[in-house]
């Protein structure tokens, strides 16, 4: 006969297990600390696959982000969660693994960003597949395994060159940031970009515009590369601007 106190133990075992996996999705926040730039609606589903409803990161609204976490590597001491977030304006989804370090496997992302250069708009898309990144506990990156296409570059250079489509920048770490680097020819010259990462969603971003040869810029392009922010120096046209994403 199995005894009162082995029992009972089991049954509180049972009851814990129940009361874990079919705990409500609002109790998220209690266990896991959110950013501060992170609002949202309401919290959907169970405590292992929950989804975020009407996400807003500061004030851009992201859609809905849906997260699943493992249970088995939470009690082993880590965490690994499956996001995805879908939106008209952008789909991601990776693999986010907690431990010493934060390491994203598998990330992809397809956005359709607006920001601005200078005092115009510009609106591109940006592709990112497969990336493998990680950030230590300081938040130094440790790991960039990624490349992204984007036409934003074709945009900028469509006075000069309309033949242009897609730009690809390779990311690295670089003193600790997650930073990239491109360089994009068209018909006049080259355009070379560094970007830094000095916050999850803002860049540093540097771009260096230099035409061949005795090419004659038109009044109209010149006007048009100051209103973006360029500067004229003795080798090129200069660009020194944080972005907000």
């Amino acid at each position: 006969m199995i005894k009162a106190r082995y029992l009972a133990a089991f049954l509180v075992l049972v009851f814990v297990s129940v009361l874990v996996v079919f705990a409500p999705a609002r109790i998220v926040p209690r266990f896991i600390e959110l950013p501060a730039a992170l609002g949202y609606s309401g919290i959907e589903g169970s405590f292992w696959r929950a989804t975020f409803t009407n996400v807003h990161w500061r004030s851009r609204a992201v859609g809905d982000v849906s997260f699943s976490l493992d249970p088995l590597t939470a009690i082993l001491g880590s965490l690994q969660a499956q996001i995805e977030l879908d939106s008209n304006d952008q789909k991601a989804s990776g693999l986010v693994i907690m431990s010493d370090v934060v390491l994203l496997e598998d990330f992809e992302i397809e956005s359709q960003m607006r920001t601005k250069l200078g005092i115009l708009p510009i609106t591109g898309l940006v592709k990112i597949s497969g990336a493998r990144l990680a950030w230590d506990r300081q938040g130094q990156c440790t790991l960039a395994q990624a490349s992204l296409t984007t036409n934003i570059p074709a945009v900028l250079l469509a006075d000069f060159d309309k033949n242009l489509t897609e730009t690809a920048a390779d990311f690295t770490c670089d003193g600790g940031q997650l930073s990239f680097a491109f360089e994009q020819d068209f018909a006049a010259g080259t355009l070379l970009g560094t970007g830094r990462f000095i916050a999850v969603d803002t860049v540093n971003l540097e771009l260096v515009l230099r035409f061949a040869g005795e090419t004659v810029i038109p009044d109209a392009a010149i006007v048009f590369m100051r209103r973006l922010g360029f500067e004229q120096k003795q080798d090129g046209w200069y660009n020194d601007v944080v972005l907000q994403l």
